[in-house]
């Protein structure tokens, strides 16, 4: 089930590389993202959870939900109280992965304009849209999971675990010099 998340801040962006996850596993592009309680994003979010455990297991997927929760490996909505990192205080938070194979996860600006790494866009801490879609995994490895689709950069917040790059407008424009003052 796709669900948009608005004006949420992000942490741990992997968007642009996938990674191992302590260096093991598939790589992933992951992120997670900070969903202040009782707000659209976190009502729809557990209503995609839901819908998603009802469909897979429609006789027992309030037991299975239950067992999921306490598990961050079959449960990806965590309350922020569970984690030690920048920001996490009065929020739940969400964790989505894409895998690799899948390709990268689409990255874009305010005007819906591509980014790349380079750019210093999304960082840690600012506000984005971003596109992601709950389902549920049956088998060996059962739970719930979220899947990033993609992540619009949305506006400027505090930098997590330091602070963003500095933008073009922060330098002064030098004088120019001539080519022999340089020799």
């Amino acid at each position: 089930m796709k669900v948009k998340l608005e004006n949420v801040r992000i942490g741990f962006p992997r968007l642009f590389t996938a990674e191992q996850y302590n260096g093991k596993g598939a790589f992933n592009y992951s992120a997670k993202f900070f969903i202040v309680p009782g707000s659209k994003s976190d009502v729809a979010i557990r209503e995609a959870i839901n819908t998603v455990a009802q469909e897979k297991w429609p006789k027992r997927y309030e037991a299975m939900l239950e067992e999921f929760r306490p598990d961050k490996k079959a449960y990806p909505f965590i309350d922020g109280k569970r984690v030690e990192f920048d920001g996490a205080e009065g929020h739940w938070i969400l964790t989505a992965k894409r895998k690799q194979d899948n390709g990268r996860p689409t990255v874009v600006d305010e005007r819906a304009q591509n980014l790349d790494e380079h750019e210093g866009r999304p960082y840690a801490g600012c506000y984005v849209n971003a596109h992601v879609e709950f389902w549920a995994q049956d088998g060996d490895a059962k739970g719930i999971r979220c899947t990033l689709r993609g992540v619009q950069f949305a506006g400027h917040g505090e930098a997590f675990g330091g602070s963003r790059p500095a933008s073009e407008d922060e330098f002064d424009v030098l004088a120019q010099e001539s080519e022999e003052a340089l020799v």
